[in-house]
């Protein structure tokens, strides 16, 4: 099977859009039924991950149905494409907005407790 490069701007594009839809807890299915002409979630999964190459059109109706500016999504002059959240992290937070918030309070001071030692 041979590998395929994922371009560096498209990843940090597809890693902005992860993060705007978590910041707004909107599933992937949701955010592709919220444009014009519905797609999967399965290809949003493959914008978020850089697979595929978003258009200008289609992440301006993303940046509207999670009510950000376009600008969010696309990297400044000086930035080397680095995501501001790792895969890692990005998944932690998926799930963090997952559990009821009696449980998100409890971790976070779990996790206060761990980061003072």
């Amino acid at each position: 099977m041979v590998e395929q490069t994922i371009n560096p701007v498209n990843a940090y594009i597809g890693n902005r859009i992860r993060q705007a839809r978590l910041m707004r807890d909107i599933s992937q299915a949701q955010l592709g039924n919220s444009v014009t002409n519905p797609i999967s979630f399965q290809q949003v999964q493959k914008y978020e991950r850089g697979i595929n190459r978003i258009s200008v059109v289609m992440l301006e109706e993303f940046a509207q149905a999670m009510h950000m500016p376009l600008g969010f999504f696309l990297p400044d002059n000086d930035t080397e494409y680095e995501p501001i959240l790792n895969r890692r992290e990005a998944e932690l937070l998926e799930h963090f907005h997952a559990i009821p918030v009696k449980e998100q309070d409890a971790i976070l001071t779990l996790v206060r407790s761990v980061r003072r030692r």
